[in-house]
């Protein structure tokens, strides 16, 4: 019986978004891009270009998902500064497709992956933020009271700080 990788990773990866975190969810998408980049990078040192283009192309779809969750109604400067740097880095991302450009690439991950550095620091901060504050009464008290669909709207529901992107 033949084990296929990718199938073991996928469920991984569901699995371990089902506990997670609105921010962790966040995290999860840009070590996704960023293991896309990093394949994409290898197949251009490798002269690969079918698993270039297939790579990059996953990294854009995950960046538009992003794109597609942010909230401009109450994300004010944030959701339009993220807006902009996803629309920049997908512009770069086919620049480096078309020119086949190994600088451009590591830009992008380099990119990517100082912006995850900060949503993990976020994390630890919020975390560790709940951890010293007391449940508060205007905190929601089951699963079912926090906002679903906006993971923005989730973090500010679950920490009290109003703030969105």
């Amino acid at each position: 019986m033949s084990v296929d990788r990718s199938q073991i990773a996928s469920y991984y990866n569901h699995s371990s978004t089902r506990g997670a975190t609105p921010i962790g969810l966040i995290i999860t998408q840009f070590d996704q891009i960023l293991r896309d980049l990093r394949r994409a990078l290898a197949a251009l040192d490798g002269g690969d270009i079918e698993l270039r283009t297939s790579n990059i192309n996953h990294a854009m779809l995950v960046i538009a998902q992003l794109q597609n969750v942010l909230d401009h109604t109450h994300g004010g400067q944030a959701a339009r500064r993220f807006e902009q740097f996803y629309n920049v880095t997908r512009a770069l991302l086919m620049q480096a497709q078309f020119a086949a450009s190994r600088e451009i690439l590591q830009q992008c991950i380099d990119m990517y992956l100082t912006l995850r550095q900060a949503w993990h620091q976020a994390e630890v901060s919020l975390n560790s933020e709940s951890c010293r504050s007391t449940v508060r009464s205007d905190m929601p008290t089951a699963q079912s009271d926090v906002p679903q669909g906006n993971p923005v709207s989730a973090v500010s529901a679950l920490s009290g700080v109003k703030w969105s992107a």
